[in-house]
């Protein structure tokens, strides 16, 4: 069992132990009041609300990861991985080596290209702002169905409670009517015993029913918890790789094209005008660009690495999310089918 599921499995054992210990006479009694023992159709209408609220719960868990916002996350970093796969860091970071008028026209290629690639940054970068929005969506979603199955649970084991105190009070009526029937040998107190435990037996199957609506219960609520907790993570990992880097990365970017072509004209200018070429050499540092240090592509590359490594670390994440959401779904499945047909 996960960490998540255990914590979730102790979390709704205190609210069992709560709701029992809270639950007053007068309550227990307003709800074995609705048990009649002359009609059996109260029998198995008793809790029939809270039982189909856990079924509802259940649907709304499953259809929630389904449409799971990561995999809004999961389409983003293929197109950031697509754009990034574009970048050729040798071609920005290796010193240009060509005649002047060569690296010039080098150089306003390398710039058209990566502004194409920068564009690219930018739709990336706005599709990320909408994925973000998605998972905040989807969590304050996944909280309102996260209330609404804890008090439909709540809800399950006040029946639950109420049916438990019903069977003893059947069985107290049972055990009144056979020692009277012993004291008095009146043969038509059969019928009452006969009929009594017909009820009791009918009552007992239906507060099996409702526990097992209750497991299934149990089962979406760490499931909800769970979707809950993948997507803040995915939101944390896109927050801090993405959202605060990608902006320097471009900055990174513009920078290095500029001085990558400041040192080719420094190259060529050498010859002619040493100290002019110390001079540009001497500036560059002060072109960086708003809180942006260059050193010589170094910079670059080291976002280029975060930007890519993060991609690979988001993938696995949501990955593995995936994979425990199957898990979880097949599970509350699973346990929804056995409800389902346990009432056939």
């Amino acid at each position: 069992m996960s960490e998540l599921a255990l914590d979730s499995k102790n979390e709704l054992e205190n609210l069992d132990r709560q709701t029992a210990e809270c639950m007053s006479p007068e309550e227990i009694d307003r709800l074995t009041s609705l048990i009649y023992l002359d009609d059996p159709g109260s029998i198995l209408r008793f809790g029939d609300s809270a039982a189909k609220g856990a079924a509802e719960t259940a649907d709304s868990a499953l259809s929630a990861s389904r449409l799971s916002a990561s995999r809004g996350a999961k389409r983003l970093m293929e197109q950031m991985g697509e754009v990034m796969g574009r970048f050729d860091m040798n071609e920005l970071t290796r010193p240009a080596r060509s005649l002047f008028r060569n690296q010039d026209r080098m150089i306003d290629k390398l710039c058209d290209k990566y502004a194409a690639l920068e564009a690219e940054l930018d739709r990336v970068f706005a599709e990320l702002a909408t994925v973000e929005e998605e998972l905040n969506d989807s969590n304050r979603l996944l909280e309102e169905l996260y209330a609404q199955a804890l008090e439909r649970y709540g809800e399950l084991v006040r029946y639950i409670v109420a049916g438990e105190a019903a069977e003893k009070e059947i069985e107290g009526y049972i055990s009144q009517f056979e020692e009277k029937l012993k004291a008095t040998g009146d043969r038509t107190l059969e019928f009452e015993i006969i009929s009594l435990k017909q009820a009791l037996d009918s009552l007992k199957r239906r507060v099996f029913d409702l526990k097992t609506a209750k497991t299934v219960a149990m089962q979406s609520i760490p499931m909800l918890k769970l979707m809950q907790r993948n997507n803040m993570a995915l939101q944390g990992k896109l927050n801090s790789a993405f959202t605060l880097t990608l902006p320097v990365f471009k900055q990174a970017l513009a920078e290095t094209i500029v001085l990558k072509r400041q040192r080719a004209e420094a190259q060529a200018l050498a010859a002619l005008d040493k100290r002019a070429a110390e001079m540009l050499r001497s500036n560059a540092p002060g072109l960086s660009l708003a809180g942006v240090r260059s050193d010589g592509g170094g910079e670059l590359a080291r976002l280029y690495g975060d930007i890519t490594r993060s991609i690979r670390e988001t993938r696995e994440m949501n990955a593995d999310n995936t994979v425990q959401l199957d898990m979880a779904r097949e599970d509350l499945a699973r346990i929804k089918r056995e409800f389902e047909d346990s009432k056939r």
